[in-house]
């Protein structure tokens, strides 16, 4: 049997096959988990007994108030100056909803001069957000 020179039984290809496929295989986790994530300020919520579940392919934007009173649209940092513009750009699409996400510690007097904010913008659809307390059983 006769070999040709080329024909030595060594691939000196590199294979990218697996490579590629781990590839696809990451890019579908991020996509899948990029929605799930939590966008803006770390918050404590404060707690209810009286939690609604809203659908989450709602279309929605999300305003943060920071223990610290800061506030951000979505993953945008803001002043309460330029909040209304933010949110009529925004917010005042028909369909969405304003979700507000205030921390536990925050002063009720800076959330109310937030809403009122939100509401001089003309925002009409919000939904404030909470967590369920524990039920001791």
């Amino acid at each position: 049997m006769h070999l040709s020179p080329d024909d030595d039984g060594v691939v000196s290809e590199i294979n990218v096959t697996p490579f590629v496929d781990v590839m696809l295989v990451l890019l579908v986790i991020f996509m899948v988990t990029a929605p799930m994530m939590q966008s803006g300020l770390d918050v404590e919520l404060p707690k209810t007994t009286t939690v609604e579940a809203v659908p989450e392919d709602t279309p929605h934007v999300v305003l943060s108030i920071g223990s610290d009173g800061r506030i951000m649209l979505d993953e945008t940092d803001t002043t309460d100056d330029a909040l209304p513009a933010l949110l009529t750009e925004r917010v005042t699409t028909p369909g969405r909803t304003l979700f507000l996400r205030a921390d536990a510690g925050v002063p009720y007097g800076r959330v109310v001069r937030v809403l009122g904010l939100v509401r001089g913008a003309g925002v009409s659809r919000m939904h404030v957000m909470a967590e369920e307390e524990e039920t001791g059983s």
